[in-house]
């Protein structure tokens, strides 16, 4: 077979012409199982990589099942490609000619199954999955195909087959990937599975606290769960409970035909299922711990370092859950430090002080929090006084500041973190140097100094544009006092309208407007001659910027009204049909001003007067019996 004839029959391999390649397997009956490309590629890897069913389920008919297992140079079989292409009538296909191809490992040390993970659907993953689950042995009992297949099924959220390989094969817990991952640190990496590290909007949080998940069932005698937290998705009620099935059925139905509330469900399933996977994780080790100490298990290193490199990347991450996990089955583990003979456990950690330390360090005040909730608080903040303030001066990562909109709210969160601080280290510690000779408050001014600039650039222009408008109302609702609807009484100056209700609606709230626009003028003013100094970002500059915006609301409000009052004065009953609207089209600058600057105020009123970030809650139980 020459190269034209190699071309052509990679040609029809890749379009799914199947007729095109009979003629050539008629002619070159070799050809059926023949490298035709560069990358030693057979007809049939080509075609299960681009997903041509039919043309794969002819071309398996004709092949021998042990050519169906044929290997192209990165040792991929054909059933690779059908993972990768999530084809899983191919994949079936070709297992029912040859039961050992997920069994194959490619040259990045990857089963089928595990391609499956990275790249295709539940459906694809659930058919392999359950094909390796049957075999005997089972492959996943083999460290190198276990542990991969383990912190893959993580990495791709598949926590279901996670919890069957945990509690069947917890010797896979203290082995790592090839990316130097063991399962706890695999979940460590992926916030975004836990609710602490999720962000709902406002109708995703109440969708969020009304759905209903089944609870976990017991154990069976071999380790595995039924119906594990609602496991499945197509089917989310079933399985016993103690919700009523009219509600149960109303769920169910909302859930399969309004998208949002599908999202959230799903979302809300990936929350609770990630946590029991941690606790059975944190259960297993503390099982192989007890029996390393008891010299049942040897030549392991104890999870102790695993675990402290978790809390570690959890406390980075801001996950309170892996936290609360860990402190409860190995409590002693969050005072300690990791060396640099454990180095693989925290190559990611850019501090090496305890968990709290990171915490600070990437400003997670969630997990700060839960300081405050365990024994021996005090005595880790002065043990590691010398240090503390120093870490808090340092700049917070820019994934960290960005979650507050606007430079000057990022530097008074940096000032509250700082003066939080603050109130727990020991006098000598707001004085002691570091390394280069500089106080905790110098560190913090030189460190902070680009973020103090754009904070002052932000500020003035935001009072710059807000005191054009402000002034621009007042220089109306001025002019307006003189010039009143209706005109005087010739002589006397005596408003004609003055016993009219609509007049006094107009007198009163034009006074408002004149008086809340100057004297949010005033506050921008204020704002644009402040001295700028870094303590000012705390409380004084945001408390300006909150009266300014809250009388440039009014003042809007208050000449909107003044507004309306005097054309129903002017109209008068002769045009009854023209109020209606005039009040609806006047309700738009105050409602488009409150939709894009509302939330802004109430994020600054929030940050300055609120409850604050630092207020010791924990929705979690710590230290359970």
């Amino acid at each position: 077979m020459d190269a034209g004839v190699k071309r052509d029959l990679v040609r029809a391999s890749h379009s799914g012409d199947w007729e095109a390649a009979v003629q050539i397997f008629d002619r070159y009956p070799d050809a059926l199982t023949s490298w035709i490309n560069e990358y030693s590629e057979t007809s049939l890897h080509i075609a299960a990589n681009v997903g041509h069913t039919q043309f794969v389920l002819n071309l398996t008919r004709r092949l021998a099942s042990h050519d169906i297992a044929k290997t192209d140079w990165s040792n991929h079989v054909a059933l690779h490609g059908a993972a990768a292409a999530d084809c899983t009538e191919i994949a079936r296909a070709m297992m029912e000619r040859n039961e050992t191809l997920t069994g194959f490992i490619n040259y990045r040390g990857e089963t089928p199954l595990i391609k499956a993970f990275q790249c295709a659907g539940k459906e694809m993953v659930d058919f392999l999955y359950q094909s390796d689950k049957a075999k005997d042995p089972c492959p996943f009992e083999r460290e190198n195909i276990g542990v991969r297949t383990l912190t893959n099924a993580i990495y791709s959220g598949y926590f279901d087959e996670a919890l069957y390989l945990v509690d069947n094969f917890p010797h896979l817990l203290v082995g790592f990937d090839e990316k130097d991952n063991t399962a706890l640190l695999a979940l460590a990496k992926k916030p975004s599975v836990f609710k602490s590290s999720s962000r709902l909007g406002f109708l995703e949080g109440i969708i969020y606290s009304c759905i209903h998940l089944e609870q976990a069932h017991d154990r069976t005698p071999n380790g595995t769960t039924q119906n594990a937290i609602g496991s499945n998705t197509q089917n989310p009620t079933t399985g016993t409970s103690a919700m009523p099935n009219l509600v149960r059925f109303l769920q169910k139905a909302l859930i399969n035909r309004v998208a949002i509330i599908k999202r959230v469900y799903n979302k809300k399933l990936m929350h609770k299922q990630s946590v029991e996977l941690v606790k059975r994780i944190c259960e297993q080790l503390e099982d192989i711990s007890a029996q390393i100490e008891d010299g049942r298990i040897e030549n392991m290193e104890a999870p102790f370092y695993q675990v402290r490199g978790a809390m570690h990347l959890a406390a980075e991450n801001g996950i309170e859950e892996l936290i609360i996990e860990c402190l409860n089955h190995f409590p002693g583990q969050v005072w300690y430090v990791l060396d640099d003979q454990h180095c693989r456990y925290h190559k990611r950690a850019s501090y090496q002080g305890t968990p709290f330390h990171t915490a600070i360090v990437y400003r997670q005040e969630k997990i700060f929090n839960l300081i405050h909730r365990t024994g021996g608080f005090k005595k880790m903040l002065s043990f590691y006084g010398s240090n503390m303030l120093h870490l808090v001066a340092k700049l917070a990562p820019s994934s960290r500041i960005n979650c507050v909109s606007g430079a000057a709210l990022q530097m008074q969160r940096e000032l509250q973190w700082f003066k939080e601080i603050e109130k727990f280290v020991s006098p000598h510690c707001k004085e002691e140097t570091n390394n280069e000779g500089k106080t905790p408050r110098a560190a913090f001014g030189e460190e902070h100094m680009d973020l103090v600039e754009k904070g002052e650039k932000w500020m003035k222009d935001t009072a710059t544009s807000c005191m054009i408008v402000a002034t621009l109302i007042a220089t109306v609702v001025f002019a307006a006092a003189f010039t009143v609807p209706g005109g005087n009484i010739d002589g006397k100056g005596t408003p004609i309208f003055l016993e009219e209700t609509s007049f006094m609606i107009f007198l009163i709230s034009d006074t408002i407007a004149l008086f809340s626009s100057i004297t949010s003028v005033l506050m921008f003013l204020a704002i644009l001659t402040a001295r700028y100094a870094v303590d000012d970002f705390l409380e004084s500059l945001p408390k300006k910027l909150i009266i300014g915006l809250a009388t440039l609301f009014i003042s809007i409000a208050g000449m909107v009204i003044a507004f309306s009052s005097a054309l129903f004065i002017i109209l008068g009953d002769q045009k009854k049909r023209l109020i209606t609207p005039i009040i609806l089209f006047a309700c738009l600058p105050v409602t488009s001003f409150g939709l894009l600057e509302f939330p802004l105020f109430i994020e600054i009123i929030f940050s300055t007067y609120g409850q604050g970030i630092f207020h010791r809650k924990c929705d979690h139980l710590i230290f359970r019996s």
